[in-house]
């Protein structure tokens, strides 16, 4: 007979092994991220042509309802029967879909692509990647709205 052991209150500390030969439950069954969307939704943006966004609710309403990176707040209209308990679990009474100061916000799959391709460039102007320094002069005379004409054969050192 092998010796068990008593906690102080009296009860037996819980086996790991016993539990899971007891019991077919598994912590990755539960889901807490909280952000997560739900596939009906991942399917309803997919159909749209949106990219789905958690934005900051607080500063999107303090903006004016305006996000500087143009993301737009996502209101359902279509196919979702919003009732009073769906207020608990992040669904406001206008469609909205809401998760502790976050709002579901979207913005058009083109665009973002756009947008995406846009700071890839800028990324690779910055770090100097492939391009060569005149066109680093260029970009950056566009963004500041100089008119300048640099050649190609450009070099700071001169050359």
């Amino acid at each position: 007979m092998s010796k068990q052991t008593v906690n102080k209150g009296g009860k037996m500390p819980v086996n790991a092994k016993d539990v899971a030969e007891e019991s077919d439950f598994a912590m990755d069954d539960l889901d807490f991220n909280i952000l997560r969307l739900d596939p009906e939704l991942k399917k309803e943006f997919e159909e749209k042509g949106y990219v789905p966004r958690w934005i900051n609710a607080t500063s999107y309403k303090n903006g004016g309802n305006f996000h500087k990176s143009g993301w737009r707040a996502y209101r359902r209209t279509e196919g979702a029967d919003v009732g009073a308990a769906d207020f608990n679990f992040g669904v406001s009474p206008e469609g909205y879909i809401i998760r502790n100061d976050l709002l579901l916000a979207f913005r058009p799959k083109e665009l973002n692509d756009r947008w995406a391709a846009n700071i890839r460039r800028k990324t690779a102007i910055a770090s100097g990647g492939d391009t060569t320094r005149a066109e680093q002069l260029r970009e950056s005379a566009r963004q500041h709205g100089v008119k300048a004409k640099i050649l190609d054969g450009y070099d700071e050192n001169g050359d």
